[in-house]
């Protein structure tokens, strides 16, 4: 008994697979810069902090005497499926 592999029949499905996730793939860039910068707070069971809290315990941590303007003076956009930055 041989195996065969048809890959003509399963051609179409794979590619419509791969059109249908490549839609989705800023949505998904756009969601990992989030939870990245801000924090996943909107992931669910996560307990990191965001890089902006990190930032500013940093500026306490290794600066001396900072300005408080200096320890929260850092702030994010919110990236965008049009706009990923």
């Amino acid at each position: 008994m041989a195996i065969r592999l048809d890959i003509k029949s399963e051609l179409p499905t794979a590619i419509k697979w791969t059109n249908q996730h490549t839609k989705q793939l800023q949505f998904s860039m756009a969601q990992a810069i989030n939870a990245s910068v801000l924090g996943s707070k909107f992931i669910a069971g996560s307990k990191q902090k965001s890089a902006l809290n990190r930032l500013a315990g940093s500026s306490r941590r290794y600066l001396d005497r900072p300005k408080p303007q200096t320890q929260k003076g850092f702030r994010a956009t919110i990236a965008k499926k049009s706009t990923l930055k």
